[in-house]
């Protein structure tokens, strides 16, 4: 629901992330003014060359941090992320002399430094959280509990760890009350009251788990990642199940709470990978909705 905080980055990582940044525009704009020209031109070999040589460090460098800085930067670093897609259909299209591909994947080139670029703390920057944890003042109807249950479904993906525990059990609490004063507010009777009361239930089943686990010692995989996962299908599929609550859920704005899981993904457990694409349009649609 918030942007989140930037990475607060070492004086060196600093160094590496504005120049790869800075690499990122100066191949793309190559590539750009070399775009549907001659394939077998010298100047087009060369930056062949130099683009695989950007993506291969970048790549090695990402990967050697490890940490919370790979868990942040992966994404936009690695072969198998962002930057490696682009700069893979960037050589294919400087090979074949597809102008559209290599403007396309010189545009994502682009837009993945400047994504970059606003996820990392460098010298001088400042960063200010929105307050309460991004968390509504107010929340008494199914949309806005919704919007609230799918922040800490986003937090969840990666597991929980010290750094975000207490914000995904504030974010489950919250939808709870949330719900709360949305059965009186909101007036419902019958069998949506019925399956919101059972909601509510799995909500503090799921913050109990959360706020139970022993973030000293965490393991990768464990019965607790399970049951969160678990109770999280459980609760999307009661509400979008309901008529009268997936309806609620929608917003007079648009906005859409309690997101359904994508087909095949009921019951996934927090922590899971999405599988890599490697088309062009793909890594331009995750870079547009990206958050961090």
């Amino acid at each position: 629901m918030t942007p989140p905080t930037p990475f607060p980055d070492s004086g060196a990582q600093t160094t590496t992330l504005l120049q790869f940044v800075a690499d990122s525009n100066s191949l793309a704009a190559r590539a750009q003014t070399l775009a549907g020209t001659d394939a077998n031109s010298a100047a087009v070999h060369q930056l062949e060359t130099d683009v695989h040589t950007f993506s291969v460090n970048a790549d090695a460098y990402s990967t050697e941090q490890g940490g919370l800085f790979s868990a942040r930067f992966n994404n936009e670093f690695t072969l198998n992320g962002v930057q490696g897609t682009a700069s893979r259909e960037l050589i294919t299209g400087l090979e074949t002399g597809n102008a559209d591909l290599v403007n396309g994947a010189a545009s994502v080139l682009m837009a993945n430094g400047a994504d970059v670029r606003g996820n990392m703390l460098a010298s001088g920057d400042t960063f200010t959280p929105a307050p309460n944890g991004g968390i509504p003042t107010a929340i008494d109807t199914v949309n806005v509990a919704g919007l609230v249950f799918d922040d800490a479904m986003t937090k969840l993906v990666g597991g929980v760890y010290s750094g975000n525990q207490a914000s995904i059990v504030n974010d489950l609490n919250a939808t709870k009350t949330g719900l709360e004063n949305a059965i009186t507010d909101q007036g419902l009777t019958g069998r949506a009251l019925q399956d919101l009361q059972h909601v509510i239930g799995l909500l503090g089943q799921e913050s109990s788990l959360v706020g139970g686990i022993n973030t000293a010692t965490p393991t990768p995989v464990s019965a607790v990642d399970g049951q969160i996962g678990q109770i999280q299908a459980q609760v999307l599929n009661i509400v979008n199940h309901d008529a009268t609550l997936a309806g609620m859920a929608v917003g007079a704005d648009g906005t859409t709470g309690f997101v359904p899981l994508p087909s095949g993904a009921q019951g996934a457990a927090p922590g899971g990978q999405d599988h890599d694409q490697s088309h062009i349009e793909v890594a331009a649609a995750a870079q547009a909705h990206m958050w961090g």
